[in-house]
């Protein structure tokens, strides 16, 4: 079932009409000071014509009077968007045609749009997102961990708490991201405190404050507010600090592909050379060693994770170290994992995301593989976590080698270059259609 590109040029042109009448009715009632014609700058002129007669006691209410006004107009643009959804929800021109039935959720018709636009290759402008790979530490932290933020969306996970997954998303950019806000990381929870284990601090996540209505002429944030705990409270890794180990020298819940145990790898208790807890891995040579996954254990497809390791050194060295997922009967192929060939002498974390594929198999085993070795080194607080999402933006703290503590924070600013289609879909619906940054079919001009 799909509508014709002719006929979505018709809905899109027909969508785009009301959306510039919004738009112009959103800019005049939340435009900043500066801009001709918006509230706020009218409302400023008055205030500097009073001050320059000398004459500001003569008039009371000049604040409440126009915002007022701003919130009347706002108000009204929803009876705009009714408009629009009404297009959007034509049973004859559009329902019909990509739905079995006239019982619908809009989170479902947006989906078939979506799902019928990308398999014609339709599109409209892309709006270019921002998001810095790791969020910024307060001078005060006591933990050496790390926020790692991405734009980049999985088809498993809802991108925001307001907004519905689409396996869509897979590996794009995302598009759902407010024009401008600063998130904020807080940790709430720690060891010493609430008794929660150590490298599974718990955080609260907080954007800036939301609308309080659709198109509200007050700034737009993202308005949300979440907890998280590390990516080492996952658990998917079995013994991921190395802290057990048997009398033959192999730690628990892996098995030995290559290499000596004692020889090659060895439990390290030395609290120098530890870096969290009370034991690491020393890798003295080349060796693998692996461990099953089990089915059933949490990882999705087209979900994104994060795999990360923390490795230090007695002097640099430029052994080579991997950490990833194979499938062993190989049918199935992962994306690559963690790997460096330059291990220093500090205490440094080693991640990458990791894209699951759209086929889990039963036989995924994690694989860590040190070879081309040249020096000694060590290997501590493996983790591997989905992505959780915020307000469109992808996050994983990772505990490092010192505990994170109560009020330890990282703030990240992320922001969105937005086409107007892609904004009104983001802001209306919580959803973003397939987009180019060039050669788009449904030009962002139907709507401005």
């Amino acid at each position: 079932m799909s509508l014709t590109p002719a006929e979505y040029l018709d809905l899109f042109e027909d969508i785009g009409s009301i959306i510039k009448a919004i738009d112009i009715f959103h800019g005049t009632a939340a435009g900043p000071t500066g801009t001709p014609d918006t509230v706020a700058n009218l409302r400023d002129h008055l205030y500097a014509t009073l001050n320059t007669n000398t004459s500001e006691n003569t008039i009371r209410g000049i604040r409440d009077a126009y915002e007022n006004y701003a919130n009347g107009m706002s108000s009204n643009i929803s009876r705009l968007l009714d408009l629009a959804h009404q297009r959007l929800t034509d049973r004859d021109t559009v329902v019909y045609k990509l739905l079995s039935t006239p019982i619908f959720d809009i989170q479902e018709l947006l989906a078939e749009i979506i799902r019928d636009l990308r398999a014609q290759g339709l599109t409209f402008n892309q709006s270019v997102s921002t998001v810095p790979a790791q969020g910024s530490a307060i001078a005060a932290n006591t933990g050496d961990g790390t926020v790692y933020l991405t734009n980049i969306l999985d088809g498993y996970t809802p991108p925001s708490f307001d907004m519905a997954p689409q396996f869509d998303y897979t590996g794009r950019d995302s598009e759902l991201i407010v024009p401008a806000e600063t998130l904020t990381f807080t940790c709430t929870q720690d060891a010493d405190s609430d008794d929660v284990a150590r490298g599974e601090e718990t955080f609260i996540v907080e954007g800036e404050s939301g609308w309080r209505r659709q198109y509200d002429w007050l700034l737009e944030g993202s308005g949300i507010t979440g907890t998280m705990s590390t990516d080492n409270a996952a658990g998917i890794v079995a013994n991921r600090d190395f802290e057990s180990w048997n009398d033959s020298n192999i730690p628990e819940s892996w098995d030995v592909i290559s290499g000596a145990p004692g020889v090659d790898f060895t439990p390290e208790y030395e609290v120098a050379n530890v870096i969290a807890g009370q034991a690491s891995l020393h890798a003295l040579g080349d060796f693998e060693l692996n461990q099953i996954i089990p089915p059933g254990i949490g990882i999705r497809p087209n979900r994104l994770y994060r795999i990360s390791l923390w490795t230090s050194a007695p002097i640099a060295t430029t052994s080579t170290l991997d950490f990833d997922i194979y499938s062993e009967a190989g049918i199935v192929s992962f994306p690559p994992g963690v790997s460096t060939s330059t291990i220093g002498d500090a205490v440094v974390p080693r991640t990458a995301l990791m894209m699951m594929p759209a086929s889990i198999p039963d036989d995924m085993r994690f694989r860590l593989k040190s070879s081309a070795f040249q020096e000694e080194y060590y290997v501590d607080r493996l983790s591997f976590a989905p992505v959780r999402y915020f307000g469109g933006v992808g996050v994983n703290i990772l505990a490092g080698s010192v505990d994170f503590r109560r009020h330890d924070r990282f703030t990240g600013a992320v922001s969105n270059v937005e086409g107007t289609f892609q904004r009104y879909w983001r802001r209306r619906y919580g959803v973003q259609m397939p987009s180019a940054t060039s050669l788009f079919d449904f030009d962002d001009s139907l709507a401005e």
